[in-house]
């Protein structure tokens, strides 16, 4: 990660919604819409409790930026709470032809049965990134770790044709399911379709009403999973 920042879902804003390309650009390096760089502190452009003029890429990191002696929150930053959005980044990077680079990313998520004090959720989120961290220094294997339940693959989905111009078929005969939850994402998370299979019919069609894009289908049963991206074309 290098940059992390948040943004208002306002528009019209120097820290509201991005409107085109510069913004989200911007945004990524955590630069402000007006152009003016995260400063520490406060509410992250130099105003608040404990702002300063000094330009950092990561908001919000307690006590463990060590080129800050300030703690910084958003506990004691002055901010109101509002419909908030973040952005993590990573970058940027130099490909050469032919090169691949390979990511892996996680977003963690905790909160405590405490009420009233939202630090709690914090000590839990840091156990958990904590398991994260080592679930991937063990390369993926659950064997070395307890706190992450290990999904198994669904096999035997056949799904063509794939990328399909009008509809693709989803065949289930070879799955031994005996009833699933079917799902269909867009790239960004957005379900738009949720569906339930016990076993009649073996084979779905889908695709009549897609938009042309990229979509994620993915097909559970209990703690088995089964996920494919799917091509729809003009």
């Amino acid at each position: 990660m290098s940059s992390f920042m948040y943004y208002n879902n306002v528009n019209n804003s120097p820290t509201g919604n991005p409107a085109n390309t510069l913004d989200y650009y911007n945004y990524l390096k955590s630069i402000w819409i007006d152009g003016t760089p995260v400063t520490y502190g406060g509410n992250g452009k130099g105003s608040g409790p404990g702002a300063t003029t000094t330009p950092t890429t990561f908001m919000y990191p307690n006590n463990t930026n060590p080129l800050f002696p300030t703690p910084w929150t958003m506990g004691n930053s002055g901010i109101q709470a509002n419909d908030m959005r973040f952005i993590v980044s990573s970058g940027p990077f130099t490909m050469q032809p032919g090169e691949v680079c390979y990511m892996t990313n996680a977003v963690v998520w905790a909160r405590t049965s405490v009420s009233g004090n939202p630090l709690p959720s914090v000590t839990e989120l840091q156990a958990a990134s904590d398991v994260v961290q080592l679930f991937f220094d063990s390369c993926f294997k659950f064997s070395a770790i307890s706190g992450i339940e290990k999904q198994d693959k669904i096999s035997g989905v056949k799904i063509s044709p794939n990328p399909f111009k009008t509809n693709c078929t989803i065949h289930l005969e070879q799955t031994n399911l005996k009833s699933a939850e079917i799902s269909l994402h867009t790239l960004t998370g957005k379900l738009i379709s949720l569906s339930k299979y016990n076993q009649v019919p073996d084979v779905i069609n889908l695709g009549d009403d897609l938009k042309a894009g990229v979509y994620i289908i993915s097909i559970q049963e209990g703690n088995r999973i089964y996920a494919e991206k799917i091509i729809k074309l003009e």
